[in-house]
C-alpha cells in the first residue's frame, strides 16, 4: 500500500516490512516517552538507548506477532526515508500473552537470565495500572510517533487516518487510543480525528514513574 498524503511531494504512507524493524524500534521507543525521566523501556530494559533498541528491534521481528510486530505498522516516509510511524491492532488477535511469549523469545535470544527475564515481566506492572492490556475486538491505534524535525507537519493526522480505514476494512466498529495526561498536542490530534475522552486511569507510582498523573482513554465509533 502506497498512500500519497496531501502533500505527496513531503511524505508517502506504506505498511511496514520487516527492514523497517530498526526504525520501528525507535517509533515504539519515541512513543513510550512521557514527562518523566524513565519510559517503560527504561525500567525493562534498562537505561541504555543502544540496548533498548536492539532489543524492540527483536520484538518488532519475533514470533508470536504481538503488539509491536511490524505487521501491524504504517511507515511515512520522506524521499526514500521512514519519518514516522503508527501502530493498528485488534487486542484479541494480538493478546497479551503473545506480547509476554515475544519479550521472553527476545529475551532468551539475547541470553538474559531467567533471574533478569521474570524482572522484565515484573517491571510493566505500575505502567500496566494505567494502561492495562485487553483482549477486546477493538481497533487500539499504537506505538505512534515521528522524528522531531518532521513533527508539526501533519505526518501523524496522515498515519491515523490511514489506519482508522484499516480498523473499517478488518470489521471493528469501536476505535481506541490513549495519551499521557497533560500531552495537550496528542489530545488535539485525537479530537480532530473525531476520538472522545471515555475516562482517566490516575495513579501516584506511574507519575513518580513516569511524569504524568496517568492515562486518558479515549474512543471513536466507526
Amino acid at each position: 500500500m502506497t498512500t500519497p498524503s496531501d502533500n505527496s511531494a513531503d511524505f508517502t504512507l506504506r505498511d511496514a516490512a520487516p527492514d523497517d524493524a530498526e526504525f520501528l524500534a525507535r517509533v515504539i521507543q519515541m512513543a513510550s516517552v512521557g514527562k518523566g525521566s524513565s519510559s517503560v523501556w527504561d525500567l525493562a530494559l534498562g537505561p541504555d538507548q543502544a540496548e533498548q533498541l536492539l532489543f524492540l528491534k527483536g520484538l518488532v521481528l519475533a514470533e508470536p506477532a504481538c503488539a509491536a510486530h511490524f505487521g501491524g505498522f504504517v511507515v511515512a516516509e520522506s524521499e526514500g526515508r521512514p519519518i514516522a510511524g503508527a501502530c493498528g491492532l485488534i487486542p484479541s488477535e494480538k493478546s497479551p500473552e503473545k506480547f509476554t511469549e515475544a519479550l521472553l523469545s527476545v529475551a532468551e535470544t539475547l541470553g538474559w537470565s531467567e533471574t533478569r527475564q521474570l524482572k522484565l515481566i515484573g517491571s510493566f506492572d505500575v505502567f500496566a495500572r494505567c494502561l492495562p492490556m485487553t483482549r477486546s475486538e477493538n481497533w487500539v491505534l499504537e506505538y505512534i510517533a515521528t522524528l522531531p524535525e518532521y513533527r508539526g507537519q501533519g505526518v501523524n493526522q496522515e498515519l491515523l487516518g490511514d489506519l482508522l480505514d484499516c480498523g473499517r476494512e478488518s470489521g471493528a466498529k469501536t476505535a481506541q487510543v490513549a495519551y499521557f495526561v497533560g500531552n495537550t498536542p496528542a489530545m488535539k490530534l485525537y479530537r480532530k480525528l473525531g476520538f472522545r475522552e471515555t475516562h482517566e486511569l490516575l495513579d501516584k507510582d506511574f507519575e513518580k514513574l513516569f511524569g504524568a498523573a496517568g492515562v486518558v482513554h479515549m474512543t471513536l465509533q466507526l
